[in-house]
């Protein structure tokens, strides 16, 4: 019985959680990112699209990497969320569901990145 109440401690925390705690939770885990996706571009190189390399620790890879995670990410989250919002306590507007949903599926993405990214990096 103990662990059904603790269960429910740990759900109501995660309920009740405010939407500025998880901005920046979620913008820590975009932080780390940024950092672990610059450790692996000066690891390794890039091929462009039109069959360019670009060498380790060039600028343009270090910058392109970067950018994909401040930029593409939440871009991606942003139509996510549309999906994820229909499960969102479902006694408020849409619109209040709407940036919960968004920054619950920004902070899941992140965290699955980063653990690829150090799983990368430990890797080697």
């Amino acid at each position: 019985m103990d662990t059904n109440t603790s269960e429910n401690t740990l759900k109501e925390k995660i309920v009740n959680i405010s939407n500025k705690k998880l901005f920046l939770i979620a913008l820590i885990f975009i932080v780390l990112n940024a950092i672990l996706v610059t450790i692996l571009a000066t690891r390794t190189g890039a091929n462009n699209l039109d069959g360019t390399y670009n060498q380790a620790n060039s600028a343009a890879v270090i910058i392109s990497a970067i950018m994909g995670i401040i930029i593409s990410f939440p871009v991606i989250c942003l139509f996510l969320a549309f999906i994820t919002t229909i499960f969102i306590d479902k006694k408020q507007s849409y619109r209040k569901r709407y940036l919960r949903g968004f920054l619950l599926t920004l902070l899941i993405v992140n965290v699955i990145v980063s653990i690829r990214f150090g799983y990368n990096i430990v890797l080697g």
